[in-house]
């Protein structure tokens, strides 16, 4: 098994930290993930991978992990997609819990 480095664990949380705020842009506004046809030749990859190639467009860094990171390091897949959102909703009920103590 190899050793992730330091530098790698930064770029990854940095990575994860862009990837979860469009996860989140998207579930608030009710906005659709997934595309019909989410292929490399496709017009239209569906508004998650779009709002992500939107960012890669504006954001060098972001970019340059993207296309550095291991396939399984991109944390794009519908799963991930699935338990970023998750995520968002646990800490949301937690926050709520801990306001209304």
């Amino acid at each position: 098994m190899e050793k992730v480095t330091k530098t790698e664990r930064i770029q990854n949380r940095k990575r994860i930290g862009l990837i979860y705020d469009v996860c989140l842009h998207l579930a608030r506004q009710d906005i659709p993930f997934r595309g019909n046809n989410e292929k490399e030749h496709s017009l239209n990859k569906g508004n998650f991978l779009e709002m992500l190639q939107f960012m890669m467009d504006r954001i060098p860094e972001f970019s340059k992990q993207m296309g550095s990171a291991a396939a399984n390091a991109k944390y794009t897949s519908p799963s991930i997609q699935k338990e970023l959102i998750r995520c968002a909703a646990d800490l949301m009920n937690l926050r709520a819990r801990v306001e209304k103590r």
